[in-house]
């Protein structure tokens, strides 16, 4: 009887370790990918505007580097004086051809225009008070899977975060 409490003993002992080994283990890594991120991917912005149809944008290009290279540039929107900004559109550009350019359609709406990309991660229609609409000119490979890229706010009933 004493044998079997001795190795219960032993084995919750080494379930504990191993468990606790295994979560630190795990925030190590957590914080190794958060730092290599940041070092390895770093994002540059390229533009700014400010009052396009009431609000204000930028234009950032990401460029990462640890296992392969890739880049993209997002589209973001921001209130005036606000912080916090939302992604409206992210594409994977092509060659060194021109960014995206947001104008003004009228004081609630947006066109986000490039000539060429390479392919699009992500479109925003809707944000907030604020109508996006696109003009994208050549994709070299565009989505032969609707699902592949995230639409949001195409259809009113869509959530978008």
């Amino acid at each position: 009887m004493s044998f079997l409490i001795g190795f219960t003993t032993i084995v919750i002992r080494w379930a504990v370790w191993l468990a606790t080994g295994s979560g630190i283990v795990y925030l190590l890594l957590l914080v190794m990918q958060s730092a290599l991120q940041s070092h390895f991917c770093p994002t540059e912005t390229l533009a700014t505007l400010s009052g396009v149809a009431g609000f204000n944008f930028e234009i950032s290009e990401t460029d990462c580097d640890v296992i392969a290279k890739e880049s993209w540039i997002g589209v973001y929107a921001s209130m005036p004086g606000k912080m916090d900004k939302a992604l409206l559109f992210e594409y994977v550009p092509a060659g060194t051809g021109p960014i995206a350019s947001v104008t003004a359609i009228d004081e609630h709406a947006v066109k986000i225009s490039v000539p060429w990309i390479s392919s699009q991660h992500f479109r925003r229609h809707r944000w907030k008070q604020l109508a996006v609409t696109y003009d994208i000119g050549t994709v070299d490979y565009p989505d032969t899977d609707p699902g592949l890229t995230k639409t949001c706010g195409a259809v009113l009933a869509t959530k978008c975060p």
